[in-house]
């Protein structure tokens, strides 16, 4: 096996130990406070895995509400994170104004107009359908939601089992993501890697710049040519006693 062959295939062994060592390694807490996607104690990615496991459809939506409203029989969701723009906020009203229902909880409590009370949860009636402010969302976060009767709480907040939930995750930073980006972090990093063995290979096997190559190796003049233009020369001058050689002297040891 010729040595670029045992680089490249040692490069090959590498990259694959590398990927497998991403996808086994652990997963460290991670997202934004009030987020179903977060982990961390302040997330709500427990609440939202609650809520699967009683049998809602849990979807998150991170898209703007103006573009895509919610759909009739579903339950909105927002928690904390930012206000929403007057045109989310008009579409979030319509939806409930036509009979939804809204959970609005922590600083997004406020959102349709409405005044939560501490220590008790607030149904608002708006057209045909209600919204529920909470005025405190750490019940809801992943750190308090198996205390006391707080998974039952939030349970009772989104409905019957049967009723879909959906996350608004547009408050905390999350947007719709296309191409390339919408692969996991993982498979990006993948990518990513790929990318850059394949660059690493390329200039590894690339030509480097200079001055191009002949197609044969440029040699010496054959003897006889050299001879013959010498002998050339030699015929051509007229001073005949200058061409006559003087043997070299040579050093006698002293006796």
């Amino acid at each position: 096996m010729t040595r670029p062959t045992v680089l490249v295939a040692a490069g090959i062994v590498a990259f694959l130990a590398l990927v497998t060592f991403l996808g086994r390694a652990p997963q460290q807490p991670s997202g934004p406070a009030s987020s179903s996607y977060a982990t961390t104690p302040d997330g709500l990615a427990a609440y939202a895995s609650l809520l699967e496991r009683a049998g809602h459809d849990v979807r998150r939506v991170r898209a703007s509400l103006d573009d895509r409203p919610p759909a009739r029989g579903e339950v909105v969701v927002v928690v904390d994170g930012l206000p929403l723009a007057a045109e989310q906020r008009d579409a979030l009203h319509a939806f409930v104004a036509a009979g939804g229902h809204a959970v609005l909880a922590g600083t997004a409590a406020t959102t349709l107009g409405g005044r939560p009370a501490a220590g008790r949860d607030v149904v608002q009636r708006i057209g045909r359908g209600t919204a529920t402010l909470v005025a405190r969302a750490d019940p809801l976060r992943n750190r308090a939601l198996d205390r006391d009767d707080n998974a039952a709480r939030a349970l009772a907040l989104a409905g019957a089992p049967a009723r879909r939930v959906a996350f608004v995750e547009s408050v905390h930073g999350y947007h719709d993501a296309r191409g390339l980006a919408a692969l996991p972090d993982r498979v990006q990093t993948c990518l990513w890697l790929l990318g850059a063995a394949a660059l690493a290979f390329l200039i590894w096997r690339g030509r480097r710049l200079g001055p191009p190559e002949g197609q044969a190796r440029v040699l010496p003049p054959p003897r006889r040519a050299h001879v013959e233009a010498l002998a050339a020369a030699l015929a051509r001058t007229r001073d005949r006693d200058t061409l006559k050689t003087t043997p070299p002297k040579t050093e006698t040891e002293p006796t």
